[in-house]
Formats: structure tokens, sequence, C-alpha cells
């Protein structure tokens, strides 16, 4: 558990000195981001707004190593046919790191697409008649993302998806165990700034 903890804390300081670092370096190659977006988790039982900050470093002019630190949180609150009332709260926190490309020859617009690793925070509270249960998630996954840039002067727009997993787990305890796998842990679309 603290080694989880650990991972997840220094994630978070990578991505913010990186982000220091490019602003403080004023190099060309380093293009921080911020942006907004509407996310979900796996099930789709939690909808909402969600942050993106981070940054970009070129290696070339086709590919880049990219990092950042993403935030959603929702509410649940829903009724049922057979009467039971169910109150929910999700949030998730995100630190990754990608491999990214750019697929276009246009160099004013086009696709980027990357690939890389993330460590998601996740804590789930749920209150389903009256009983309350809490599902806490530290887990390391597959990170994907796709978007589509217009070049500005200065800066660029991005609309893209972001998104993490497959992951699997069990569920129970013996003998009423279930295994799961989850494609995505979370979606993200969203539109992003790079300076």
């Amino acid at each position: 558990m603290q080694l989880r903890k650990n991972l997840y804390i220094l994630s978070q300081v990578i991505v913010t000195s990186l982000i220091l670092n490019s602003y403080v370096s004023g190099q060309s190659r380093w293009h921080p981001y911020a942006g907004a977006g509407a996310s979900m988790d796996a099930g789709g039982y939690f909808f909402g707004p969600s942050l993106l900050a981070g940054t970009d470093y070129w290696l070339t002019d086709k590919v880049s190593a990219s990092s950042y630190f993403q935030y959603f949180a929702a509410r649940l609150n829903d009724s049922y046919p057979d009467g039971s009332i169910e109150k929910g709260k999700y949030r998730s926190m995100i630190g990754a790191a990608l491999i990214q490309a750019d697929l276009s020859k246009n160099q004013s617009m086009g696709l980027r697409a990357g690939i890389g690793i993330a460590f998601q925070n996740s804590i789930t509270r749920s209150d389903i008649n009256n009983t309350l249960d809490t599902t806490k998630r530290n887990i390391l996954v597959p990170a994907f993302r796709l978007g589509y840039y217009i070049s500005l002067d200065p800066g660029q727009i991005i609309i893209e998806f972001d998104a993490v997993g497959p992951h699997h787990y069990t569920e129970g305890n013996p003998p009423y165990q279930t295994e799961i796998t989850e494609l995505l842990t979370q979606l993200s679309l969203g539109v992003k700034y790079v300076f």
C-alpha cells in the first residue's frame, strides 16, 4: 500500500516538475498544456467534468514525450423501480506518461496519437438504501490518446480522447468470486490549449 502511495506521489512530482521546467527553460521543445473535458468511469455510472494539465517535450518534429495529471470527480443520485435509492461519489486522479506521434503531413492541423502508462488513484463511495460501501484503487494501467490539433499563433487547440485501461481484477470472496475486466477504467473527451 505504501509503495502505491509513493508511486502516486512520484508521478505527481514528475508531472509538476516537467510543467515547471517547461516554463523556466523557455525552450521551444517544451510545450505545457491545460484543458477541460467530460469523463466517465469504467461502468459509465459516473459522468462529469474533468481537468487536465501537462507538458509535451518534442524529441523530433513528429515524436514527443508527454506527461499529464488529470482530475475527475462526479456524483450519482438514482432511484430504481424496486424503490431502492443509490447515492454515490467518485474521484479519480491520473498521472500518465506517453510517447505520441504527429500523424499528419500538414503542420497546421491533423491527427496526433499516443500510448504510454498511467497510475490511477480512485475512490468510489456508494450508499444504497443506507448500506455504505467504499472502494479504493491504486492501479498501473496502459494509457492512450487520440487527438486532432489546430495550430494557432501562438499555441495549438487540441480536441482529444484520453483513455486508461484495461484492468483485470477479482471481486468477492471464495467461493463467490467474480473475474472482472474493465476495458477502460476511465475515458475522457476534452479540449486543451498547448502553449
